[in-house]
């Protein structure tokens, strides 16, 4: 689906698709970037700071994912893995990794 809004220049829509991850608490940030690496549509969960107007080309030039104690980190492509028409980048809280870690232990 996010092929789709990206081919068809489509931002509300990617908007739309986006703001499903509302339900996902986890979820601080996400984005669509386009092939080229500028922001087409993002989700911002309150009091968090913006996403970069462009991914860096590290980021482009393969899937990176960083972790840290609180926060991690995904960018990965969208469409074919040769040529991606698009990219994701996602930024999820680790809290919640956390308190289901307490619970088994």
């Amino acid at each position: 689906n996010v092929s789709a809004t990206l081919v068809f220049d489509d931002a509300r829509a990617a908007r739309e698709m986006l703001q499903a991850l509302q339900a996902s608490p986890m979820v601080l940030a996400a984005g669509i970037y386009r092939a080229d690496g500028t922001l087409f549509a993002d989700f911002l969960r309150e009091g968090q700071p913006p996403l970069p107007e462009s991914l860096p080309q590290q980021a482009m030039s393969q899937a990176s994912d960083q972790a840290s104690l609180s926060e991690l980190q995904l960018v990965h492509p969208v469409g074919p893995q040769r040529k991606p028409g698009g990219w994701i980048y996602l930024r999820k809280s680790m809290q919640e990794v956390y308190k289901r870690l307490l619970i088994h232990f």
